[in-house]
């Protein structure tokens, strides 16, 4: 049994132009290069965001050579 295709062609196969897509998988290239720097846009800009968001909840604090602490001990950390 021989496919339908095979046989007797299909519109596809009688509409399909070399040079018409080579000239459209260039155009979409260079598409794609636009999408690609339109994505690297959005994620700096996503992380400069959220930079500044957590930046804005931290509290600045500035210590000198000498300054007393208090330090947390953890469990893992203690001597005995």
């Amino acid at each position: 049994m021989i496919p339908v295709e095979i046989g007797a062609g299909s519109l596809w196969r009688s509409i399909y132009e070399q040079k018409q897509n080579d000239v459209l998988l260039r155009v979409e290239l260079d598409l794609l290069e636009e999408r690609r720097e339109q994505s690297q846009l959005r994620i700096a800009s996503y992380q400069w965001r959220t930079t500044r968001y957590y930046n804005s909840k931290v509290k600045g604090r500035h210590f000198e050579i000498g300054d007393l602490v208090l330090r947390r001990v953890l469990p893992n950390n203690r001597e005995h």
